[in-house]
């Protein structure tokens, strides 16, 4: 089973659980914070987790392009090859200018598509076995 990390700020939440819940359903594991038992590790688990995902989806919002903690997981996640920006505002990613679940804008001031609740299961899930293969 592929394995999705998801990124998001806390005033995020309730779309993070909804894409969660899709992302489940679309048969993928997902992991994300809310997983961590009190007490933990909590940087440990987070590198842990990047480092195991298939994909890092990360939810950009006008509140999450302002989080040090989302900034610094999309960052792994770009650099792990991981990546795949979700705009739940219209926000882009800091780190591209297309993904699959955020078409391509021709410039920075075309407003982006907010992410499809079922398109955004199957191209992560595209996406990790991509990965998977090139591993």
């Amino acid at each position: 089973m592929s394995t999705v990390f998801l990124s998001y700020c806390r005033s995020d939440q309730a779309d993070a659980a909804r894409l969660a819940t899709a992302l489940a359903a679309a048969g993928l594991d997902v992991w994300w914070d809310h997983l961590i038992e009190g007490g933990a590790a909590f940087a440990k688990r987070i590198e842990s987790a990047l480092e195991g995902a298939d994909a890092v989806v990360v939810l950009w919002s006008a509140r999450s392009i302002e989080s040090d903690w989302v900034l610094d997981e999309s960052a792994r996640g770009r650099d792990l090859r991981k990546l795949v920006p979700a705009s739940l505002d219209g926000m882009p990613s800091p780190w591209t200018t297309a993904s699959p679940c955020c078409p391509s804008t021709t410039s920075a001031a075309t407003p982006r598509r907010p992410i499809s609740p079922t398109g955004c299961p199957r191209k992560c899930a595209a996406r990790s076995r991509a990965t998977s293969r090139f591993a």
